[in-house]
């Protein structure tokens, strides 16, 4: 088999691979908000209570009736030496690594799931490339702006989950403070721990 039809049948299991994995992500979300009921941030809660008011009414996140799962692009990981990951050069067709973020619409709630690689407010418009330990973190649009073209604020998300504490997935948690996160207590505690929170890959 020749080298380039290797690495296109490889990357193409890597894709089949990250889209099985997101499906199979969606079903116990859909679970949780499910079991969990209409269970609404503490935005979409002073949104009522301002429209009560007769005060500025803030975003609600649209109505739907059905799951529905969406892919961000959050980035890209650029890397030179895939030999760290037990690879060699030969046996790759690139040594970029996407950096993909996920929201989980429910009827009952939303779930957003990772939140990028870069702070949304250092990607000026054509994007930004930012030095990394192990090469280059670069990211073209905010996560914000592909939220919102789909009819999503950061105070319509109902939870928010990280994978886990490293910097190219929590860049944006500050901005959904409003939203319950979903974290395991070791993962908590790995991120706040004193180390931790000396190194660059900290919260």
């Amino acid at each position: 088999m020749r080298r380039d039809e290797r690495h296109r049948q490889i990357r193409w299991a890597v894709a089949l691979l990250a889209t099985l994995v997101a499906a199979l992500m969606a079903v116990p979300v859909a679970l949780l908000l499910a079991r969990a009921g209409p269970a609404r941030t503490a935005a979409q809660k002073d949104t009522s209570a301002g429209a009560a008011r007769g005060g500025p009414v803030k975003p609600r996140a649209p109505q739907v009736k059905s799951v529905r799962l969406y892919v961000f692009d959050c980035g890209v990981l650029k890397r030179g030496d895939p030999t760290s990951y037990g690879l060699t050069r030969a046996q790759v067709g690139s040594t970029d690594f996407s950096d993909p973020c996920y929201l989980v619409v429910h009827p009952r709630g939303t779930l957003l799931w990772d939140v990028g690689i870069i702070p949304d407010d250092q990607i000026a418009p054509g994007g930004v490339e930012q030095p990394a330990a192990k090469g280059i973190n670069t990211a073209r649009r905010t996560l914000r702006s592909q939220l919102k073209e789909i009819g999503y604020s950061p105070q319509t998300i109902t939870y928010l989950a990280v994978s886990h504490g490293y910097a190219d997935h929590v860049a944006n948690a500050n901005e959904y403070a409003a939203s319950t996160l979903l974290i395991q207590r070791a993962e908590w505690d790995f991120i706040f721990s004193a180390p931790q929170q000396k190194e660059a890959f900290s919260l």
